[in-house]
């Protein structure tokens, strides 16, 4: 191999690791972009998880429009807490039965289920906050169950909240639908939206007061298994 070629080796071999170093460059610069936005999508992520945390936000189930009462405009809730009752039972059972023919049943008490347990924050500007009650649970009622005077046909599951530390300032009822089924089975159901001033309406002059929570299915032969029961807090637009 003579000196002309050995020189125009040299230069292509230089030419090729000049190439190889430009392009492992170039890699190197795309692979950090890529993970830098990764890591910031992840930080992005992370900060919204926990801003919904603190706010009580579900991330999985945001609910639509619902009828706030009856046939009354559908609004947008912005869901704000969901509190979840631990029932006050004399068993290990996880569930309690309330039965028609024994009156109201207590089932917990609970501070300021309407007040500062819904939420810490300052509600928005032109919001107001709303409630209603989710529940798991079954019964065996029917409409042409025999009726408890104090209440109208059809028979529900009465959800009544007694304010005051003796439970004596005034009182609201909601109702869960009957289910058609067996006490022993499940299904899931949600009372009418409720706010403030509905709570002040039914003669409570606090309604942020702590609360006695009872349940009373409203036929005097209904039976009611409640497995789960839970007080949902939203801001609907004033």
């Amino acid at each position: 191999m003579n000196q002309d070629t050995c020189m125009k080796v040299a230069v292509y071999a230089v030419i090729a690791i000049v190439v190889i170093l430009v392009v492992r460059h170039f890699l190197s610069q795309e692979n950090f972009a890529n993970e830098h936005k990764h890591k910031h999508h992840i930080l992005k992520t992370h900060h919204k998880v926990r801003h919904e945390e603190k706010h009580g936000h579900d991330l999985h189930k945001t609910p639509g429009p619902v009828h706030t009462h009856g046939n009354g405009p559908a609004q947008e809730l912005v869901p704000v807490n969901n509190r979840e009752i631990i029932f006050n039972s004399q068993s290990n059972a996880p569930q309690v039965t309330v039965q028609g023919n024994q009156g109201w049943t207590p089932l917990a008490f609970a501070y300021g289920p309407f007040g500062y347990a819904a939420t810490s924050e300052p509600v928005p500007h032109g919001m107001k906050l709303a409630f209603r009650v989710y529940a798991v649970y079954s019964d065996n009622m029917q409409p042409s169950f025999n009726m408890n005077p104090d209440f109208q046909s059809p028979p529900v599951t009465a959800v009544q909240f007694r304010f005051g530390w003796n439970q004596d300032q005034g009182n609201m009822t909601v109702e869960l639908p009957l289910t058609w089924g067996d006490p022993a089975h499940q299904r899931d159901a949600y009372s009418e939206l409720f706010t403030l001033d509905d709570i002040k309406n039914a003669g409570v002059s606090d309604p942020t007061m702590h609360a006695g929570i009872w349940a009373l299915p409203t036929s005097e032969s209904g039976v009611t298994t409640i497995y789960k029961l839970a007080i949902q807090s939203y801001y609907v637009k004033a």
